[in-house]
């Protein structure tokens, strides 16, 4: 019987299905001997035999079991491609470029990692990193700006390219910590950036003898143990994001305060909670189409779909979400999108999301009859669902990225740009629902990071978030996966997940250090912050601008001849992370200032970090864009937002043109109070902040007296009756025990306007 082919445009003859594929896509029943014959001494790898354990958790484990017990006596199929050799020095090698604005800033760009660059693992002929015996030689980064921390270089596949970019070698120990799900993607970039794997317990407890930490669900315990410079691979409380019904919850309360502005999922009701409101939904949209989803599954299991209120028990614990009934579709196959999301930090918020991804085709033909709802393969796109069908084709190699019914995003853009179709506005959409969903569960997540977390750089975590497009091509958020798979069950995958994984290590930044000469830096840190004094006793430690946290001080501060060594830590971090951030693109900052006032306008709770941030990023753009301020004395304007958004060739963010100019920029729409502060100067025509110059004093104690009584009381040009404390000047308050009003009548106290 002939193999239906999938929807994909390219006719690749020798496409067939899954079966009879290992999960890298390497065929089954070579002999181990010819890959050892054939791999150079600097590539050899362990015997099948040795190596079955590390091989991925399964995805399923009914299914994948059984394939486990035959790689077991699998051979790898080697070639003479399997060494990196056929790849020059200069090609592999990493690249440090100077940013031509910001002094004192290079960005890193690492050939073998970006989405279209050469590639030497195993998807394209080179070899199992994840299986080498021989762990190379970890090499460094350095500061990549003033005051940064050097990191870990991942991604350059041999130790003869760094020391061509001139990296130093590392001869200290770095260890990686796994546990739970282990990743062949996780394990390629760790021994190739040459980690060591860290013993999981010491006795009856878990060893912290580790620099990075690869974990399941951690306990409260672990987090509060981690070190300035150790990394952890999730945050607490990521269920606020992972389960359906929290994100939901935190949707619908997001929306409460900003309806337009957080309307990207689909209406969703929360059962029994939810009963009145569904019921209401019922009744005015009988004809409409369900979506009923249990709150912590996943891979399709438990999802059902439903027309109307019928079969529904609004007792049961589940989530129901309108259907997207007019989904995008190709070659009318229903699609979603997987995009991979990098946090790296709560406060300030740092989010960025990768610039490849996978696009997973239903493999029955679309149609919007509603008596075919039991027809999964119809209506869900789940890979674990449709790969089980007959008939299911995917590539098989990294380049055929759109044949059968698993895409890359690559893919998709190209066939977005052939049908005349604006993928850009796509991806500037799904840029925008990452940055609303992480601000509408920002709020108790960072309640729970600072409960248990001291460093706000010990934390961060991969997310898979699942994106669909309507006919209008408007994005919509499905749901948030806190554990995306990494497994390669193709080469594409292979060659997608490896590279992003390299990627994200990077841009992470993994920090080596002593740890004894550590913990006596601690020591003399604590010691410093206690007694305000350097250790080297000459005077009080410097302080940084913005280091006050007033908001205030924000509205006219300003960058322009700061000393680098004056910036403060949260932006030498957020630089450094960006200048290693290769393929991922980052969303909060935004680059664009209009952007950020939209959105610093529409967060739960105003953050000093997430202003200074964006305060920082209005001032690079100023630098790379002179030409939109010279004219314009406040660059916050919606006239400027609309000129930086024409050179674009786009559109402002929506919101951009009703940004408040000259009085508040800050606004906490939840309760209606402000938080005040004078629109932010020019960075050309204003007077620049010089080196040495002391930020203006705030408001004494005093003085934040006098004016709460003199908004609270009735003015008069008489002196008070009453005796006051030496100092505190109350010439206009003409209020107190014992005074008279202007109409001569006694009060007996303060009278309020």
């Amino acid at each position: 019987m002939s193999v239906p082919r999938g929807p994909g445009s390219l006719a690749v003859t020798g496409v067939s299905p899954r079966k009879g594929k290992d999960r890298d896509g390497v065929g089954k029943g070579t002999d181990a001997s010819y890959h050892r014959r054939n791999t150079t001494p600097d590539t050899v790898l362990d015997p099948p035999q040795a190596s079955a354990d590390l091989e991925d958790a399964p995805e399923d484990p009914i299914v994948e079991a059984a394939e486990e017990s035959e790689e077991e006596d699998e051979g790898y199929q080697g070639s003479e491609h399997s060494s990196t050799s056929r790849f020059a020095t200069s090609e592999i090698a990493a690249v440090l470029v100077p940013d031509p604005i910001i002094p004192g800033l290079v960005r890193v760009d690492v050939p073998g990692l970006r989405v279209e660059g050469p590639c030497h693992r195993s998807c394209c002929g080179g070899p199992r990193e994840w299986l080498a015996k021989q762990v190379s030689t970890p090499h460094v980064l350095p500061p990549l700006f003033p005051g940064a921390d050097p990191t870990v270089i991942f991604g350059v596949a041999t130790e003869e390219a760094n020391r061509t970019t001139g990296l130093k070698p590392w001869t200290g120990k770095l260890c990686v910590r796994f546990g739970g799900v282990q990743n062949n993607g996780v394990k390629a970039a760790m021994k190739t950036a040459g980690f060591r794997v860290a013993s999981s317990t010491k006795g009856e407890k878990l060893t912290f003898d580790f620099n990075v930490a690869w974990n399941g669900c951690l306990k409260d315990e672990d987090y509060k143990r981690a070190d300035r410079y150790q990394r952890i691979n999730h945050f607490p409380a990521t269920w606020e994001l992972g389960r359906k019904d929290r994100l939901g919850r935190n949707l619908i309360k997001a929306r409460r305060r900003g309806p337009e502005f957080f309307d990207i999922q689909p209406k969703s009701f929360l059962l029994p909670a939810d009963k009145d409101d569904w019921r209401l939904e019922c009744t005015y949209n009988p004809d409409g189409m369900y979506i009923l989803k249990p709150p912590a599954s996943s891979r399709g299991r438990g999802i059902r779909m439903y027309k109307g209120p019928k079969d529904i028990k609004l007792e049961k614990n589940v989530l129901i979400q309108r259907y997207i009934r007019d989904p995008h579709l190709i070659n009318g196959y229903k699609y979603d999108i997987r995009v991979y999301v990098a946090l790296t930090s709560l406060d300030p918020l740092r989010v960025y999301v990768y610039k490849e991804g996978l696009v997973r085709l239903a493999t029955e033909k679309y149609t919007e009859d509603g008596e075919d709802l039991k027809r999964r393969c119809m209506h869900l796109t789940n890979y674990t669902i449709n790969s089980k069908r007959e008939g299911f084709t995917m590539g098989e190699s990294a380049t055929e990225d759109n044949v059968g019914f698993k895409w890359s995003l690559s893919a998709l853009r190209r066939h977005f740009e052939e049908q005349g179709l604006d993928y850009g506005n796509v991806w500037s959409q799904i840029k925008a629902i990452v940055t609303k969903t992480m601000m509408a569960v920002e709020g108790p997540m960072n309640t729970k990071f600072k409960m248990l977390v001291q460093h706000r750089r010990t934390c961060f975590e991969v997310f898979g978030f699942d994106i669909m497009l309507d006919s209008k091509l408007r994005a919509w958020l499905i749901e948030v996966n806190t554990g995306p798979s990494l497994s390669a069950p193709s080469k594409m995958d292979l060659h997608i997940k490896h590279k992003m994984v390299a990627n994200l290590f990077n841009l992470v930044g993994i920090v080596p250090y002593d740890r004894a000469h550590f913990a006596e830096a601690e020591k003399r840190r604590r010691m410093e912050r206690i007694t305000g004094v350097s250790s080297s006793g000459r005077g009080t430690i410097k302080k940084t601008v913005a280091s006050r946290r007033d908001f205030k001080s924000l509205g006219s501060l300003n960058f322009h001849d700061v000393p680098v060594d004056k910036l403060p830590e949260v932006i030498v971090e957020s630089e450094a992370e960006l200048a290693r951030a290769g393929e991922f693109d980052r969303c909060f900052p935004s680059s664009d200032p209009g952007e950020n006032d939209t959105y610093l306008q529409n967060f739960e709770f105003p953050r000093f970090e997430n202003a200074l941030l964006c305060r920082w990023e209005r001032h690079k753009h100023a630098l790379r864009n002179p030409k939109l301020y010279q004219d314009d004395s406040r660059p916050n304007t919606a006239s400027s937002a609309s000129r930086s958004a024409q050179s674009r060739g786009s559109t402002p963010a929506a919101g951009a043109t009703r940004r408040l100019s000259s009085t508040a920029t800050w606004k906490r729409v939840s309760t209606g109070s402000r938080i005040a502060s004078a629109a932010p100067l020019t960075i050309v025509s204003a007077e620049p902040f010089r080196a040495g110059q002391v930020l203006p004093r705030s408001a004494s104690m005093v003085d934040k007296l006098t004016a709460s009584l003199r908004r609270l009381s009735r003015v008069s040009g008489k002196k008070p009756a009453v005796s006051v404390a030496p100092g505190l000047d109350l010439t206009g308050v003409g209020v107190g025990v014992g005074s008279r009003d202007e109409s001569g009548v006694k009060s007996s106290g303060p009278v309020s306007r």
